[in-house]
């Protein structure tokens, strides 16, 4: 059975989404994702993964080494899962969409497929048509899910493509999406680093990186006020990730170009998810730069301290290959 390819077979586009693209194929055999997975023997509730790629390669035709690069795979259960994914290492829940997909209502209309950067946890907006992303139905409000007829229609039977009755302002978020884009894709952004005048130096940070260091600066609302429980592991909706986006956008360009002070920043900066990225990194560079990051907002002594205390810091000097 495995063997017989769907009569209709799709190619994913460069930017696709894993998911997004089994979803496609499913929809041009006039099937759904439910009945693509009894046939591949995957369970009912289960996302399809890096190891389905054989099996849907099998099936739909698609390239087994593009399923596997666009398909997460999870190691560990609940707040210590972590996943790779479109080449990527991501240590946290919140960074990565699996189960609750978001769509910028435009592109689905002009394009017709979903975008793999859609997949960040922190990808609010559309740099194409700038505007917000919506992991909703703008007609009735109701989730969306990979589970739906096509890619162009809701499970509530609402078109997914349907304008919202109002259009906010995106501007915030573009520039941040547009170093998301290019970090996921592992373009350099040292130009749009420098048209926003941020240091130079963040150049090369992974899509996980860029999650940490926007987290610590923008899921604190006030200064010293600890975020809620769960911001740093829990799967937050578009408007809570649009919030956290525009809040550590805006701030860490204010301490880049030196209106906010190294003291007031330190008050306002979310500490665990920069020790997450000093920790945990994803890459080496990550680390390096998360260092960096660290050492101007809390001081060289307590660096220090913090790498004496971590066997993975203690040989790291402060500026280690840095620009």
């Amino acid at each position: 059975m495995h063997d017989r390819l769907l009569p209709v077979c799709v190619q994913p586009f460069a930017d696709e989404s894993g998911m997004g693209c089994c979803l496609r194929a499913a929809a041009h055999n006039a099937c759904s994702l439910s009945q693509l997975r009894r046939l591949l023997g995957v369970g009912e509730n289960e996302q399809f993964k890096h190891i389905h790629s054989e099996r849907l390669s099998q099936a739909t035709g698609i390239h087994a080494g593009w399923l596997a690069h666009a398909l997460p795979t999870v190691v560990g259960y609940g707040a210590g899962a972590r996943l790779t994914c479109y080449g990527h290492s991501f240590r946290s829940r919140m960074a990565f969409r699996t189960r609750v997909p978001q769509v910028c209502w435009a592109c689905i209309r002009q394009f017709g497929y979903a975008k793999a950067s859609w997949d960040l946890g922190l990808s609010t907006v559309c740099t194409v048509h700038e505007c917000d992303l919506t992991d909703r139905c703008q007609t009735c409000g109701a989730s969306l899910r990979w589970d739906r007829p096509d890619i162009n229609w809701g499970h509530c039977g609402h078109g997914v493509a349907t304008p919202p009755a109002s259009r906010a302002d995106a501007s915030q978020c573009t520039g941040l999406q547009s170093i998301l884009d290019a970090s996921l894709m592992c373009e350099p952004v040292r130009h749009n680093l420098a048209g926003a005048g941020l240091f130079e130096w963040l150049d090369g940070l992974s899509p996980n990186g860029w999650t940490d260091l926007v987290m610590a600066f923008g899921s604190q609302a006030n200064a010293l006020v600890a975020p809620p429980r769960g911001s740093f592991s829990r799967h937050h909706s578009t408007d809570s990730a649009r919030q956290i986006a525009s809040t550590g956008w805006l701030r860490l360009n204010a301490w880049a170009q030196g209106e906010i002070s190294h003291p007031t920043m330190r008050d306002l900066v979310a500490e665990p998810p920069l020790l997450g990225l000093l920790l945990e990194p994803a890459t080496d560079l990550d680390q390096r730069i998360g260092n960096r990051i660290y050492s101007l907002l809390f001081g060289d002594a307590r660096s220090s301290a913090l790498r004496r205390e971590n066997p993975a810091l203690a040989q790291m000097s402060l500026f280690e290959d840095m620009p």
